[in-house]
């Protein structure tokens, strides 16, 4: 990110700030445009979805579909040109996918390095108007009936943020059989600021994402900031309790649901192309599962042991793991997926009422270097799938216990 004054880069409001929504967190990003294919769901029609069956399995002639199915030929033509125009597919569930391209916006947070979890459509800048060094307000509502939307400004550390991998990229792509499909940056990196809705919670007050759900590490940043500056902890009082219900659940049920989503598409479309969104898919579910884990024990990661030799050989005889797989933990790159892991794992007490229980732990270390092992090389559809299928299963369980 560069140097200079966060006050006076530009604010965009990723989730709709509705006239409820008086608190706003204003935090440092870097945003990348993009080109993506996006997919929407049609009304179902039986006849479409035939004959999209048909092409999917290769029969291209409008005569021998309109043979095979008995409608008229003209029809079969019609629905052919409609398929091709729309980019048309019918899924695994029976549902009817039109396919588009468009061009948004991929926001990383300063203060956690992370992606949101949504692209964002082009808008117009907040008009922000700063009381303080770390306040703004601005207006919202009706000109009759207007509402002043109080703003928190954060300022982490800047520093340099990564333009997103074709990993992360893959989050924002669904499965298609469209040989063209892909999601390109197509622009430079832009400093500016995210606008998010805060809610205050029996656990505290949350950074609210597009999709309704908490920012898991950027709340905990909030939090963190709130215990080392009393004038943030003042100012967070005033955020009023969420009231009514969560619009999408734990952020893990979404990674979760997400990832069977895709998991379904790539059994009947085992391209490379695919393959990777189903990676990126596995790995934001494994990252959920870690923010749920540290949520669950009130614990802030950064104040988690650091790796030493001590450490390394204390966790490897604790969760029986080989020499090879604790030396991955202990030396993979901050930020990573493996990283994530591991420094939950060192946190993780030794007995079954810690953060985690040690057969979820010892489970989760596995999936977290088989991901590794299998993002890094060759790829093994059976392999990949197993990988899926053990992932949702783990999180399941975490999510069972964080729904009831």
């Amino acid at each position: 990110m560069a140097s200079g004054s966060p006050r006076d880069l530009p604010a965009y409001a990723l989730a709709d700030l509705s006239p409820r929504n008086e608190h706003v967190l204003l935090s440092p990003a870097v945003r990348w445009r993009v080109v993506m294919e996006r997919t929407t769901t049609l009304a179902h029609d039986v006849l479409l979805e035939a004959v999209l069956r048909l092409r999917q399995a290769g029969e291209e002639s409008p005569g021998r579909i309109s043979d095979l199915l008995q409608l008229p030929v003209d029809l079969v033509r019609h629905l052919l040109v409609q398929a091709t125009t729309q980019r048309l597919r019918a899924s695994a569930d029976g549902t009817i996918h039109a396919g588009r391209t468009e061009v948004a916006w991929v926001y990383r947070d300063v203060a956690t390095d992370e992606l949101w979890p949504d692209p964002g459509l082009e808008s117009t800048p907040l008009p922000l108007r700063f009381i303080g060094r770390n306040r703004a307000s601005f207006q919202s509502g009706t000109a009759g009936r207007p509402v002043r939307v109080n703003c928190l400004l954060l300022k982490p550390d800047p520093h340099e943020s990564a333009e997103p991998s074709m990993l992360e990229l893959a989050r924002f792509s669904r499965a298609t059989n469209d040989p063209n499909r892909r999601t390109v940056i197509v622009s430079s990196g832009e400093p500016c600021l995210v606008a998010s809705p805060l809610a205050a919670t029996p656990t505290g007050v949350a950074v609210t994402t597009t999709r309704g759900t908490p920012h898991p590490s950027l709340s905990r940043y909030l939090a963190k900031k709130a215990a080392e500056q009393e004038w943030v902890a003042r100012w967070l009082t005033s955020v009023p309790h969420f009231s009514g219900e969560s619009g999408s659940g734990l952020p893990l049920r979404g990674a979760v649901d997400d990832l069977n989503d895709v998991l379904a598409e790539w059994r009947h479309d085992r391209r490379a192309e695919t393959a990777l969104i189903v990676l990126s898919r596995i790995e934001l579910a494994l990252r959920r599962y870690c923010d749920q884990c540290w949520y669950v024990a009130g614990i802030d990661p950064a104040a988690a042991p650091t790796w030493s030799e001590d450490t390394a050989g204390e966790l490897s005889e604790r969760l029986e793991l080989d020499s090879n797989t604790a030396q991955q933990l202990a030396s993979a790159t901050p930020g990573s997926l493996t990283a994530l892991v591991g420094v939950l794992a060192i946190a993780s007490p030794p007995s079954a009422e810690g953060i985690v229980n040690t057969g979820a732990l010892v489970m989760l270390v596995r999936l977290a270097v088989r991901w590794t092992s299998l993002s890094n090389g060759a790829m093994q559809p059976r392999l990949l799938e197993a990988l899926a299928t053990e992932t949702t299963t783990l999180c399941n369980q975490l999510v069972e216990v964080g729904e009831s």
